[in-house]
C-alpha cells in the first residue's frame, strides 16, 4: 500500500479535505497575484509620471498649495510637518492564509508484500543512499 506524505506545518495541524474552501482559497490566491502584478504596474506608472512632473515642471511646485493643471489633471503639493503620532487599537482576531509546501516525493515505495524493516536497519541500508555521480578525469590540454 503506498501511502502520500505531506510535510507537518506544526503539531496541531489538521489536515482537511473540502474541495469548496481549497476552490475559495485557490480563487483567493489567483485574486491576490493578479492585485500583486496590477500594483508593481502602478507603482512603475507612478514613479514614470513624478519624474515627468520634476522634468517638466521643475520648481513650478516648490510653494505649497500651488496649482499647476495639465490636460485634465490638477497637481498640488503640500507639505506635513513632523508630528507625533498615538493610537489605541482593540483586540481581534487575524487568521493567516498561506501556501504549504509541496510534499516531497517519496524516495522509494514499499509495497504491502514487503516486511516492515526496524529503523535502526533502515536507517543503516544502502538502498537509502543515492548513487554517486561518477566524475570523468580531466583532459589535459597539449
Amino acid at each position: 500500500m503506498a501511502t502520500e506524505s505531506q510535510e507537518q506545518l506544526a503539531l496541531d495541524e489538521i489536515n482537511v479535505d473540502d474541495p469548496t474552501l481549497e476552490g475559495a482559497l485557490e480563487e483567493r490566491l489567483r485574486t491576490k497575484d493578479l492585485a500583486s502584478s496590477a500594483r508593481l504596474v502602478y507603482s512603475r506608472a507612478d514613479e514614470r509620471a513624478r519624474a515627468e512632473i520634476a522634468r517638466a515642471l521643475g520648481t513650478a511646485l516648490d510653494e505649497d498649495g500651488t496649482a499647476v493643471r495639465v490636460g485634465r489633471f490638477r497637481i498640488t503639493r503640500t507639505t506635513t510637518a513632523a508630528h507625533s503620532v498615538s493610537f489605541e487599537t482593540e483586540a481581534k482576531d487575524r487568521v493567516r492564509i498561506g501556501i504549504a509546501k509541496e510534499p516531497k516525493p517519496a524516495r522509494a515505495e514499499r509495497t504491502a508484500s514487503e516486511p516492515s524493516k526496524p529503523f535502526a536497519e533502515s536507517a543503516e541500508s544502502d538502498d537509502l543512499l543515492p548513487e554517486p555521480t561518477p566524475i570523468a578525469p580531466r583532459r589535459r590540454r597539449r
